[in-house]
């Protein structure tokens, strides 16, 4: 049988951007539209995050993100901050000026849910969100396993996978924790799963670990983009900064995308036998 779910899908989301393209013109309001408003969308709900999680949230490429939160910075609608306990990674942060645009992104987002469902009810909204969810993520899967980037396939050559069994699992854990390149949010993960492990508890603590994971490590494009600011200058000295972006670099040219700090590295193995956490 022919599936139309392709052009649906398109055609859905044409009508959609233009009625709300109108919504936003009766309010006189633009910082809702494009993948400006994906992403403040994502910060409304979750606020001071990693440029991976919002890269993911809001679907954008890399390149796309970093021009969209350099213009956002611009407009004071967020600020770029280091995180607590790794000053090496940056979160995004909201303003108040951004802050103060929800309760009308509210309003259009009603009135744009009341005309999409028109003749739904409750329960057959929800049941197409949710098949809508599993067919997204057979796509993002579909995606990684194409251009070879989803650091739960690969580690950060690309080259083979590292399989380990459950102690190996646990000592993998116990390095990564350790290493001085962890951040606090990821030791905390590590810790906790290590406590859990054996328990009925273990399960959903490494769920958290992997989603804390996947969170925090790093594409060796921020890694060479951070080392070459001058806020890395500041942190570590000119000539120490220089001398990882130089490595980052070297990283990428062997066709590196991940970084490879102790954190990372072992982070990327535990990503790669999610299984044995499942």
């Amino acid at each position: 049988m022919n599936r139309r779910i392709g052009m649906l899908i398109t055609l859905c989301k044409q009508h959609i951007g233009r009625l709300l393209e109108r919504m936003l013109a009766e309010y006189g309001i633009d910082e809702f539209s494009g993948p400006q408003g994906r992403i403040l969308h994502v910060l409304w709900n979750r606020d001071a995050v990693s440029i991976q999680t919002l890269a993911c949230g809001t679907g954008l490429t890399n390149a796309t993100l970093t021009g969209m939160l350099d213009r956002m910075e611009h407009k004071e609608l967020i600020q770029r901050r280091p995180a607590p306990g790794d000053r090496r990674k940056t979160l995004i942060v909201l303003t108040g000026k951004a802050r103060a645009l929800e309760r009308e992104y509210q309003e259009v987002s009603r009135r744009m849910n009341d005309l999409t469902y028109q003749g739904f009810t409750g329960e057959e909204a929800e049941r197409l969100e949710h098949d809508l969810e599993r067919v997204l993520e057979n796509l993002r899967r579909a995606e990684a396993q194409w251009n070879n980037s989803s650091p739960d396939n690969w580690n950060h050559h690309n080259k083979r996978r590292w399989n380990m069994d459950r102690t190996e699992l646990a000592q993998t854990v116990r390095n990564m924790i350790a290493a001085p390149s962890c951040c606090k949010e990821l030791k905390a993960a590590g810790e906790k799963y290590l406590r859990a492990m054996g328990s009925g508890e273990e399960k959903a603590a490494g769920a958290e670990l992997l989603q804390e994971i996947r969170e925090d490590i790093a594409t060796i494009d921020h890694v060479i983009e951070f080392f070459e600011s001058s806020r890395a200058a500041d942190i570590f000295g000119a000539e120490k900064a220089a001398a990882m972006a130089a490595h980052a670099h070297e990283v990428k040219a062997a066709g590196g995308k991940w970084c490879d700090c102790p954190a990372c590295a072992a982070g990327l193995k535990i990503l790669e036998n999610a299984s044995l956490l499942a």
